[in-house]
C-alpha cells in the first residue's frame, strides 16, 4: 500500500499519540519515509506543521527553545495536537483510525 502525503501521516501521528513536539514528528516520519532526511525535510516538516495549524486543524499547547533539539539553531519549537475540527477532517477523508477506505 503506497504512503500517506506526509501531512496526512502527521494528523494520525498526533491523532495515535497524542501531543507532540515538532522535533519528534520529524523523527517520527524520517524513520518511517526513507527520503526524508537532516535539515531540508526538517524544515519542511515544520512548515508542513504551520500549514495544519494555520488551517485550525491542530492547534499549539506548549512551545520552547532549545537549540539541541532543533539542529543547533535556536528556534523556537512547538507542541501540537489534533483540533477537534481536525478529527472531524480525518473522519471525512478517511484518515481516522477505522475510517481508511481500500480503493476498488
Amino acid at each position: 500500500m503506497p504512503k500517506l502525503p506526509i501531512k496526512g501521516r502527521l494528523l494520525q501521528l498526533l491523532e495515535e499519540r497524542g501531543p507532540q513536539w515538532d522535533y519528534e514528528l520529524a523523527g517520527a516520519i524520517a524513520r518511517e519515509y526513507a527520503e526524508v532526511d537532516g535539515q531540508y525535510w526538517y524544515d519542511t516538516i515544520r512548515l508542513s506543521l504551520a500549514d495544519l495549524f494555520s488551517s485550525g486543524l491542530i492547534t499549539e499547547v506548549e512551545e520552547a527553545l532549545d537549540p539541541s533539539k532543533s539542529y543547533g539553531l535556536e528556534k523556537i519549537l512547538f507542541r501540537f495536537e489534533v483540533t477537534d475540527f481536525g478529527r472531524q477532517r480525518m473522519r471525512d477523508t478517511g484518515l481516522a483510525a477505522g475510517t481508511r477506505r481500500e480503493a476498488a
